[in-house]
Protein backbone atom coordinates (compact mmCIF):
# COMPACT_ATOMS: atom_id res chain seq x y z
CA UNK A 1 0.00 0.00 0.00
CA UNK A 2 1.84 3.03 -1.25
CA UNK A 3 0.92 6.63 -1.60
CA UNK A 4 -0.16 7.80 -4.50
CA UNK A 5 -0.82 5.04 -6.93
CA UNK A 6 0.20 1.50 -7.76
CA UNK A 7 2.89 2.12 -10.31
CA UNK A 8 3.48 3.74 -13.78
CA UNK A 9 5.72 4.00 -17.42
CA UNK A 10 6.42 7.09 -19.75
CA UNK A 11 4.63 8.87 -22.56
CA UNK A 12 4.85 11.79 -25.01
CA UNK A 13 4.13 15.28 -23.71
CA UNK A 14 2.06 17.91 -25.46
CA UNK A 15 3.42 21.24 -26.64
CA UNK A 16 2.48 24.76 -25.70
CA UNK A 17 3.61 27.89 -23.91
CA UNK A 18 2.65 29.95 -20.91
CA UNK A 19 4.03 33.08 -19.37
CA UNK A 20 6.26 32.55 -16.36
CA UNK A 21 4.07 34.40 -13.92
CA UNK A 22 1.14 32.07 -14.75
CA UNK A 23 2.91 29.02 -13.29
CA UNK A 24 2.51 30.33 -9.74
CA UNK A 25 -0.61 29.12 -7.97
CA UNK A 26 -2.70 26.01 -7.41
CA UNK A 27 -2.85 23.31 -10.09
CA UNK A 28 -5.44 20.54 -9.83
CA UNK A 29 -5.34 17.19 -11.57
CA UNK A 30 -7.07 13.83 -11.47
CA UNK A 31 -5.01 10.67 -11.84
CA UNK A 32 -7.11 7.85 -13.29
CA UNK A 33 -5.95 4.31 -12.59
CA UNK A 34 -8.38 1.68 -13.87
CA UNK A 35 -11.67 2.71 -12.20
CA UNK A 36 -10.08 4.78 -9.43
CA UNK A 37 -9.75 8.57 -9.62
CA UNK A 38 -7.22 10.21 -7.33
CA UNK A 39 -7.11 13.99 -6.88
CA UNK A 40 -3.66 15.60 -6.83
CA UNK A 41 -3.05 19.29 -6.14
CA UNK A 42 0.27 21.10 -6.65
CA UNK A 43 0.90 24.50 -5.02
CA UNK A 44 3.68 26.37 -6.85
CA UNK A 45 5.38 29.51 -5.53
CA UNK A 46 8.20 31.68 -6.86
CA UNK A 47 11.16 32.78 -4.71
CA UNK A 48 13.49 35.21 -6.51
CA UNK A 49 14.55 33.28 -9.63
CA UNK A 50 13.56 29.79 -8.44
CA UNK A 51 10.34 27.92 -7.73
CA UNK A 52 9.13 25.78 -4.82
CA UNK A 53 6.06 23.62 -4.54
CA UNK A 54 4.11 21.17 -2.39
CA UNK A 55 1.68 18.37 -3.18
CA UNK A 56 -1.72 17.58 -1.65
CA UNK A 57 -3.56 14.29 -2.14
CA UNK A 58 -6.98 14.97 -0.55
CA UNK A 59 -8.31 11.45 -1.09
CA UNK A 60 -5.44 10.08 0.99
CA UNK A 61 -5.47 12.85 3.58
CA UNK A 62 -2.00 14.00 2.50
CA UNK A 63 -1.23 17.71 2.51
CA UNK A 64 1.91 19.76 2.12
CA UNK A 65 4.14 16.96 0.83
CA UNK A 66 7.43 18.64 -0.15
CA UNK A 67 8.46 18.64 -3.80
CA UNK A 68 12.26 18.48 -3.87
CA UNK A 69 12.72 19.91 -7.37
CA UNK A 70 10.47 22.46 -9.08
CA UNK A 71 11.94 23.40 -12.45
CA UNK A 72 10.25 25.63 -15.03
CA UNK A 73 11.88 27.06 -18.19
CA UNK A 74 8.88 28.95 -19.51
CA UNK A 75 7.48 25.96 -21.39
CA UNK A 76 8.28 22.77 -19.50
CA UNK A 77 7.61 21.94 -15.85
CA UNK A 78 9.42 19.28 -13.80
CA UNK A 79 8.31 18.35 -10.27
CA UNK A 80 10.34 15.68 -8.46
CA UNK A 81 9.33 13.87 -5.23
CA UNK A 82 12.14 11.37 -4.49
CA UNK A 83 10.61 10.33 -1.17
CA UNK A 84 7.72 8.90 -3.21
CA UNK A 85 9.92 7.79 -6.12
CA UNK A 86 7.68 10.04 -8.22
CA UNK A 87 7.89 12.93 -10.65
CA UNK A 88 5.60 15.00 -12.86
CA UNK A 89 6.71 16.34 -16.25
CA UNK A 90 4.51 18.55 -18.35
CA UNK A 91 4.25 21.15 -21.10
CA UNK A 92 1.90 24.09 -21.18
CA UNK A 93 -1.17 25.34 -22.96
CA UNK A 94 -2.87 28.60 -22.05
CA UNK A 95 -4.70 27.33 -18.97
CA UNK A 96 -3.41 23.78 -18.48
CA UNK A 97 -0.32 21.63 -18.10
CA UNK A 98 -0.34 18.44 -20.16
CA UNK A 99 2.05 15.83 -18.90
CA UNK A 100 2.92 12.59 -17.21
CA UNK A 101 3.09 11.48 -13.59
CA UNK A 102 5.64 8.70 -13.07
CA UNK A 103 6.31 6.54 -10.02
CA UNK A 104 8.80 3.66 -9.86
CA UNK A 105 9.23 3.76 -13.63
CA UNK A 106 5.55 3.48 -14.59
CA UNK A 107 3.64 6.50 -15.89
CA UNK A 108 0.16 7.85 -16.45
CA UNK A 109 -1.07 10.90 -18.35
CA UNK A 110 -2.38 13.69 -16.16
CA UNK A 111 -3.46 17.20 -17.09
CA UNK A 112 -3.32 19.96 -14.50
CA UNK A 113 -5.78 22.86 -14.51
CA UNK A 114 -5.14 26.10 -12.68
CA UNK A 115 -7.72 26.72 -9.97
CA UNK A 116 -8.10 27.91 -6.41
CA UNK A 117 -10.71 25.27 -5.67
CA UNK A 118 -10.19 21.74 -4.48
CA UNK A 119 -11.78 19.18 -6.80
CA UNK A 120 -14.83 17.69 -5.16
CA UNK A 121 -15.06 14.00 -4.39
CA UNK A 122 -17.06 11.96 -1.93
CA UNK A 123 -15.10 11.34 1.29
CA UNK A 124 -14.41 7.72 2.16
CA UNK A 125 -15.56 6.42 5.55
CA UNK A 126 -12.80 5.34 7.92
CA UNK A 127 -13.00 1.76 9.11
CA UNK A 128 -13.18 1.84 12.91
CA UNK A 129 -12.50 -0.98 15.35
CA UNK A 130 -15.75 -2.68 16.29
CA UNK A 131 -17.41 -1.59 19.54
CA UNK A 132 -17.53 -5.28 20.48
CA UNK A 133 -13.74 -5.36 20.82
CA UNK A 134 -11.63 -4.45 23.84
CA UNK A 135 -8.28 -2.86 22.93
CA UNK A 136 -5.39 -2.94 25.42
CA UNK A 137 -2.32 -0.86 24.50
CA UNK A 138 0.81 -1.35 26.60
CA UNK A 139 4.53 -0.57 26.61
CA UNK A 140 6.86 -3.53 27.04
CA UNK A 141 10.61 -3.87 27.49
CA UNK A 142 12.51 -5.93 24.94
CA UNK A 143 15.47 -8.19 25.70
CA UNK A 144 18.08 -5.42 25.32
CA UNK A 145 16.13 -2.90 27.42
CA UNK A 146 14.59 -1.08 24.46
CA UNK A 147 10.86 -0.36 24.80
CA UNK A 148 8.07 -0.70 22.26
CA UNK A 149 4.29 -0.40 22.19
CA UNK A 150 1.99 -3.38 21.67
CA UNK A 151 -1.76 -3.86 21.36
CA UNK A 152 -4.00 -6.78 22.29
CA UNK A 153 -7.55 -6.89 20.92
CA UNK A 154 -10.06 -9.11 22.69
CA UNK A 155 -13.77 -9.90 22.34
CA UNK A 156 -15.92 -7.70 24.57
CA UNK A 157 -16.12 -10.24 27.40
CA UNK A 158 -12.32 -10.47 27.48
CA UNK A 159 -12.39 -14.27 27.46
CA UNK A 160 -10.21 -16.09 24.94
CA UNK A 161 -8.59 -19.50 24.64
CA UNK A 162 -6.41 -18.52 21.68
CA UNK A 163 -4.35 -15.46 20.79
CA UNK A 164 -3.06 -14.77 17.28
CA UNK A 165 0.27 -12.91 17.28
CA UNK A 166 0.84 -11.09 13.97
CA UNK A 167 4.36 -10.80 12.53
CA UNK A 168 4.69 -7.88 10.10
CA UNK A 169 5.69 -7.82 6.48
CA UNK A 170 8.62 -5.69 5.32
CA UNK A 171 9.21 -2.12 6.46
CA UNK A 172 8.33 0.25 9.33
CA UNK A 173 5.07 -1.04 10.77
CA UNK A 174 3.01 -0.11 13.82
CA UNK A 175 0.42 -2.00 15.81
CA UNK A 176 -2.23 -0.37 13.59
CA UNK A 177 -0.61 -0.23 10.14
CA UNK A 178 -2.64 2.91 9.67
CA UNK A 179 -3.65 4.26 6.28
CA UNK A 180 -5.92 7.12 5.28
CA UNK A 181 -9.17 5.16 5.10
CA UNK A 182 -8.51 2.23 7.42
CA UNK A 183 -6.20 0.64 9.94
CA UNK A 184 -5.11 -2.69 8.50
CA UNK A 185 -4.89 -4.43 11.86
CA UNK A 186 -8.26 -3.05 13.00
CA UNK A 187 -9.87 -4.87 10.09
CA UNK A 188 -8.06 -8.12 10.94
CA UNK A 189 -8.90 -7.68 14.62
CA UNK A 190 -12.59 -7.59 13.70
CA UNK A 191 -12.15 -10.88 11.86
CA UNK A 192 -10.33 -12.71 14.65
CA UNK A 193 -12.21 -11.25 17.62
CA UNK A 194 -15.49 -11.95 15.83
CA UNK A 195 -14.51 -15.62 16.15
CA UNK A 196 -13.68 -15.28 19.85
CA UNK A 197 -9.92 -15.17 19.26
CA UNK A 198 -7.51 -12.52 20.59
CA UNK A 199 -5.30 -10.55 18.19
CA UNK A 200 -1.88 -9.13 19.17
CA UNK A 201 0.16 -6.58 17.19
CA UNK A 202 3.19 -4.40 17.92
CA UNK A 203 5.33 -1.46 16.88
CA UNK A 204 8.48 -2.64 15.16
CA UNK A 205 11.75 -1.45 16.70
CA UNK A 206 12.30 2.25 16.19
CA UNK A 207 8.79 2.81 14.83
CA UNK A 208 5.90 4.69 16.41
CA UNK A 209 2.50 6.02 15.38
CA UNK A 210 2.31 9.36 13.61
CA UNK A 211 -0.29 11.47 11.84
CA UNK A 212 2.14 12.21 9.02
CA UNK A 213 0.93 10.95 5.69
CA UNK A 214 1.26 8.76 3.74
CA UNK A 215 2.57 6.06 6.10
CA UNK A 216 1.36 7.38 9.46
CA UNK A 217 4.56 6.23 11.13
CA UNK A 218 7.55 7.88 12.76
CA UNK A 219 10.93 6.16 12.40
CA UNK A 220 13.91 6.55 14.75
CA UNK A 221 16.66 5.70 12.26
CA UNK A 222 19.16 4.61 14.92
CA UNK A 223 16.79 2.22 16.67
CA UNK A 224 15.38 1.02 13.37
CA UNK A 225 18.78 -0.35 12.32
CA UNK A 226 18.11 -3.21 14.77
CA UNK A 227 15.13 -4.32 12.71
CA UNK A 228 16.84 -7.46 11.39
CA UNK A 229 15.49 -11.01 11.10
CA UNK A 230 17.21 -12.51 14.14
CA UNK A 231 16.56 -9.48 16.35
CA UNK A 232 12.89 -9.45 15.35
CA UNK A 233 12.60 -13.16 16.17
CA UNK A 234 13.94 -12.46 19.67
CA UNK A 235 11.54 -9.52 20.02
CA UNK A 236 8.60 -11.76 19.11
CA UNK A 237 9.71 -14.28 21.74
CA UNK A 238 9.81 -11.49 24.33
CA UNK A 239 6.29 -10.41 23.39
CA UNK A 240 4.91 -13.94 23.66
CA UNK A 241 6.54 -14.32 27.08
CA UNK A 242 4.90 -11.02 28.05
CA UNK A 243 1.50 -12.40 27.07
CA UNK A 244 2.05 -15.63 28.97
CA UNK A 245 3.05 -13.72 32.11
CA UNK A 246 -0.50 -12.33 32.23
CA UNK A 247 -2.48 -14.78 34.37
CA UNK A 248 -5.51 -14.30 32.10
CA UNK A 249 -3.64 -15.87 29.20
CA UNK A 250 -1.36 -18.35 30.93
CA UNK A 251 -3.15 -21.31 29.36
CA UNK A 252 -4.02 -19.68 26.04
CA UNK A 253 -2.91 -21.23 22.78
CA UNK A 254 -0.61 -19.04 20.71
CA UNK A 255 -0.86 -18.89 16.92
CA UNK A 256 2.07 -17.12 15.26
CA UNK A 257 0.69 -15.40 12.16
CA UNK A 258 3.40 -14.34 9.70
CA UNK A 259 2.55 -12.09 6.77
CA UNK A 260 4.94 -11.96 3.79
CA UNK A 261 8.43 -11.35 5.27
CA UNK A 262 6.81 -12.23 8.58
CA UNK A 263 6.47 -15.83 7.34
CA UNK A 264 10.27 -16.04 7.55
CA UNK A 265 10.53 -14.49 11.02
CA UNK A 266 7.59 -16.48 12.42
CA UNK A 267 9.15 -19.70 11.13
CA UNK A 268 12.44 -18.78 12.81
CA UNK A 269 10.64 -18.32 16.14
CA UNK A 270 8.88 -21.67 15.76
CA UNK A 271 12.11 -23.45 14.90
CA UNK A 272 14.06 -21.88 17.81
CA UNK A 273 11.53 -23.25 20.37
CA UNK A 274 12.39 -20.58 22.95
CA UNK A 275 8.67 -20.03 23.61
CA UNK A 276 5.70 -22.34 23.16
CA UNK A 277 3.86 -21.89 19.88
CA UNK A 278 0.77 -23.99 19.18
CA UNK A 279 0.44 -23.35 15.45
CA UNK A 280 2.07 -21.42 12.63
CA UNK A 281 -0.03 -19.44 10.11
CA UNK A 282 1.89 -18.33 7.00
CA UNK A 283 0.07 -15.77 4.81
CA UNK A 284 1.80 -14.90 1.52
CA UNK A 285 4.38 -17.62 2.14
CA UNK A 286 8.06 -16.85 1.41
CA UNK A 287 9.75 -20.11 0.40
CA UNK A 288 13.16 -18.96 -0.82
CA UNK A 289 15.97 -16.79 0.48
CA UNK A 290 15.18 -13.07 0.17
CA UNK A 291 17.82 -12.60 -2.53
CA UNK A 292 16.06 -15.15 -4.71
CA UNK A 293 12.67 -13.58 -3.95
CA UNK A 294 13.87 -10.12 -5.00
CA UNK A 295 15.46 -11.56 -8.14
CA UNK A 296 12.19 -13.33 -9.01
CA UNK A 297 10.19 -10.15 -8.43
CA UNK A 298 12.44 -7.79 -10.38
CA UNK A 299 13.34 -9.91 -13.39
CA UNK A 300 9.79 -10.27 -14.58
CA UNK A 301 8.21 -13.38 -13.08
CA UNK A 302 5.99 -11.32 -10.80
CA UNK A 303 4.97 -8.99 -13.63
CA UNK A 304 4.09 -11.98 -15.83
CA UNK A 305 1.65 -13.21 -13.18
CA UNK A 306 -0.03 -9.81 -13.24
CA UNK A 307 -0.29 -9.43 -17.01
CA UNK A 308 -1.30 -13.05 -17.60
CA UNK A 309 -4.19 -12.57 -15.18
CA UNK A 310 -5.42 -9.77 -17.46
CA UNK A 311 -4.44 -10.60 -21.05
CA UNK A 312 -4.04 -14.40 -21.20
CA UNK A 313 -7.52 -15.59 -22.13
CA UNK A 314 -6.62 -19.09 -23.39
CA UNK A 315 -4.60 -20.06 -20.31
CA UNK A 316 -1.31 -20.86 -22.07
CA UNK A 317 0.61 -18.42 -19.80
CA UNK A 318 1.82 -16.27 -22.71
CA UNK A 319 0.20 -13.35 -24.51
CA UNK A 320 -0.30 -13.56 -28.25
CA UNK A 321 -0.96 -10.67 -30.60
CA UNK A 322 -4.73 -11.19 -30.64
CA UNK A 323 -4.92 -11.18 -26.83
CA UNK A 324 -2.74 -8.07 -26.56
CA UNK A 325 -4.59 -6.11 -29.25
CA UNK A 326 -8.10 -7.06 -28.09
CA UNK A 327 -10.78 -4.35 -28.22
CA UNK A 328 -12.21 -5.51 -24.89
CA UNK A 329 -12.56 -2.35 -22.73
CA UNK A 330 -10.75 -3.91 -19.76
CA UNK A 331 -7.87 -5.10 -21.94
CA UNK A 332 -7.67 -1.68 -23.60
CA UNK A 333 -7.52 0.02 -20.22
CA UNK A 334 -4.74 -2.21 -18.93
CA UNK A 335 -2.82 -2.03 -22.22
CA UNK A 336 -2.71 1.72 -21.69
CA UNK A 337 -2.02 1.37 -17.94
CA UNK A 338 0.79 -1.20 -18.16
CA UNK A 339 2.26 -0.66 -21.62
CA UNK A 340 1.17 2.87 -22.62
CA UNK A 341 -0.43 1.37 -25.73
CA UNK A 342 2.95 0.45 -27.17
CA UNK A 343 2.64 -1.79 -30.24
CA UNK A 344 2.81 -5.54 -29.72
CA UNK A 345 6.09 -5.70 -31.66
CA UNK A 346 7.72 -3.23 -29.25
CA UNK A 347 7.03 -5.51 -26.27
CA UNK A 348 7.87 -8.70 -28.17
CA UNK A 349 11.59 -7.91 -28.00
CA UNK A 350 12.76 -11.47 -28.77
CA UNK A 351 10.53 -11.51 -31.89
CA UNK A 352 8.80 -14.87 -31.43
CA UNK A 353 5.23 -13.53 -31.85
CA UNK A 354 4.34 -13.87 -28.16
CA UNK A 355 4.91 -11.81 -25.03
CA UNK A 356 6.33 -14.05 -22.33
CA UNK A 357 8.92 -14.07 -19.57
CA UNK A 358 11.81 -13.84 -22.07
CA UNK A 359 10.56 -10.46 -23.25
CA UNK A 360 9.75 -9.10 -19.81
CA UNK A 361 13.04 -10.35 -18.36
CA UNK A 362 14.99 -8.64 -21.14
CA UNK A 363 13.21 -5.38 -20.38
CA UNK A 364 13.54 -5.56 -16.59
CA UNK A 365 16.75 -7.44 -15.81
CA UNK A 366 19.07 -4.39 -15.86
CA UNK A 367 17.32 -3.03 -12.77
CA UNK A 368 18.38 -6.06 -10.69
CA UNK A 369 22.04 -5.32 -11.35
CA UNK A 370 21.41 -1.64 -10.63
CA UNK A 371 19.74 -2.45 -7.27
CA UNK A 372 22.50 -4.85 -6.19
CA UNK A 373 25.06 -2.16 -6.99
CA UNK A 374 23.18 0.27 -4.75
CA UNK A 375 23.19 -2.31 -1.94
CA UNK A 376 26.89 -3.13 -2.30
CA UNK A 377 27.75 0.58 -2.33
CA UNK A 378 25.68 1.21 0.82
CA UNK A 379 23.31 3.62 -0.95
CA UNK A 380 20.79 3.37 1.87
CA UNK A 381 19.07 6.69 1.19
CA UNK A 382 18.43 5.75 -2.42
CA UNK A 383 17.01 2.36 -1.42
CA UNK A 384 14.79 3.96 1.23
CA UNK A 385 13.40 6.55 -1.17
CA UNK A 386 13.15 4.47 -4.35
CA UNK A 387 12.76 0.82 -3.41
CA UNK A 388 11.74 -0.20 0.10
CA UNK A 389 12.17 1.36 3.55
CA UNK A 390 14.80 -0.95 5.03
CA UNK A 391 18.49 -0.74 5.90
CA UNK A 392 21.53 -2.22 4.16
CA UNK A 393 21.90 -4.50 7.19
CA UNK A 394 18.44 -5.91 6.50
CA UNK A 395 19.51 -7.02 3.03
CA UNK A 396 22.78 -8.52 4.22
CA UNK A 397 21.26 -10.57 7.02
CA UNK A 398 18.37 -11.76 4.88
CA UNK A 399 20.68 -12.74 2.02
CA UNK A 400 22.62 -14.97 4.43
CA UNK A 401 19.55 -16.67 5.95
CA UNK A 402 18.52 -20.26 5.43
CA UNK A 403 15.31 -20.36 3.37
CA UNK A 404 11.99 -21.52 4.78
CA UNK A 405 11.92 -24.45 2.36
CA UNK A 406 14.47 -26.27 4.54
CA UNK A 407 13.91 -24.58 7.91
CA UNK A 408 10.27 -25.61 8.11
CA UNK A 409 11.20 -29.29 7.83
CA UNK A 410 12.53 -28.99 11.39
CA UNK A 411 9.28 -27.50 12.72
CA UNK A 412 6.90 -30.06 14.23
CA UNK A 413 3.91 -27.93 15.27
CA UNK A 414 0.91 -27.58 12.90
CA UNK A 415 1.75 -25.33 9.94
CA UNK A 416 -0.96 -23.69 7.83
CA UNK A 417 -0.11 -21.90 4.59
CA UNK A 418 -2.60 -19.41 3.07
CA UNK A 419 -1.59 -18.22 -0.41
CA UNK A 420 -3.11 -16.51 -3.44
CA UNK A 421 -2.86 -18.20 -6.83
CA UNK A 422 -2.21 -14.78 -8.38
CA UNK A 423 0.35 -13.67 -5.77
CA UNK A 424 2.82 -11.46 -7.65
CA UNK A 425 5.16 -11.09 -4.63
CA UNK A 426 5.98 -14.76 -4.10
CA UNK A 427 4.89 -17.57 -6.46
CA UNK A 428 2.15 -20.03 -5.61
CA UNK A 429 4.38 -22.79 -7.03
CA UNK A 430 6.53 -22.49 -3.90
CA UNK A 431 3.61 -23.80 -1.83
CA UNK A 432 3.40 -26.89 -4.02
CA UNK A 433 7.14 -27.45 -3.63
CA UNK A 434 6.77 -27.23 0.15
CA UNK A 435 4.04 -29.87 0.01
CA UNK A 436 6.36 -32.23 -1.89
CA UNK A 437 9.18 -31.68 0.60
CA UNK A 438 6.94 -32.49 3.58
CA UNK A 439 5.53 -35.56 1.87
CA UNK A 440 9.03 -36.79 1.00
CA UNK A 441 10.09 -36.41 4.63
CA UNK A 442 6.88 -38.09 5.91
CA UNK A 443 5.95 -35.00 7.90
CA UNK A 444 2.15 -34.76 8.44
CA UNK A 445 2.00 -31.32 10.11
CA UNK A 446 1.53 -29.16 6.99
CA UNK A 447 -1.80 -27.99 5.60
CA UNK A 448 -1.96 -25.64 2.62
CA UNK A 449 -4.65 -23.47 1.06
CA UNK A 450 -4.10 -21.82 -2.33
CA UNK A 451 -6.99 -19.55 -3.30
CA UNK A 452 -7.98 -18.96 -6.91
CA UNK A 453 -7.97 -15.33 -8.10
CA UNK A 454 -6.41 -14.16 -4.81
CA UNK A 455 -3.34 -11.92 -4.61
CA UNK A 456 -0.58 -11.47 -2.02
CA UNK A 457 -2.84 -9.82 0.56
CA UNK A 458 -5.60 -12.39 -0.13
CA UNK A 459 -7.74 -9.66 -1.69
CA UNK A 460 -7.83 -7.56 1.48
CA UNK A 461 -8.64 -4.39 -0.49
CA UNK A 462 -11.74 -6.07 -1.93
CA UNK A 463 -12.99 -6.45 1.64
CA UNK A 464 -12.71 -2.69 2.13
CA UNK A 465 -14.65 -2.02 -1.07
CA UNK A 466 -17.39 -4.63 -0.80
CA UNK A 467 -17.52 -5.20 2.98
CA UNK A 468 -17.50 -8.92 2.18
CA UNK A 469 -14.64 -10.95 3.62
CA UNK A 470 -12.63 -12.68 0.84
CA UNK A 471 -12.43 -16.47 0.89
CA UNK A 472 -8.74 -16.52 1.84
CA UNK A 473 -9.03 -14.26 4.88
CA UNK A 474 -12.25 -15.96 5.93
CA UNK A 475 -10.37 -19.27 5.97
CA UNK A 476 -7.68 -17.81 8.21
CA UNK A 477 -10.25 -16.58 10.72
CA UNK A 478 -12.12 -19.89 10.69
CA UNK A 479 -8.94 -21.93 11.11
CA UNK A 480 -7.87 -19.87 14.13
CA UNK A 481 -10.86 -21.28 16.03
CA UNK A 482 -10.01 -24.86 15.12
CA UNK A 483 -6.54 -24.92 16.69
Amino acid sequence: MRLLFKGMLAFILSCGSIQAQDIVGQWNGVLSVSEINLRLIFHIEKNDESYTSTLDSPDQGAAGLPVKTTSFDGAKLLLELPTLAAKYEGEFLVDSIVGTLTQNGISFPMTLKKSADTLLQEPKPLHNLSEDIISEVKTIKLSDGEETTVRLCLPKDGQVNTIVVAVHGTGPHTYLVKRQDFNFYDVLADGFCGKGVGFFTYNRRGVDLSEKTPWFDKVDSTKYTKYLPYAEAVDIETMIAFLKDDKRFKNCKIILYGLSEGTIIASMVAERKKVKIDALFLHGYVHENMFDVIKWQITGEAFMILINSIFDKNGDEVIDREEYESDDPTISSYRDYLFQNQPFDSIDVVKDNIIDIKDIRTLREPFLEFLMTKISENEENWIWNHYVRVTIGWFREHFALEPNKTRLLRVDIPIYVFHGQEDANVPAESVYDLEVRFKTCNKPNLKTFVFDKHNHDLNFEDWLKTKECPEGLKKIFETSVEI
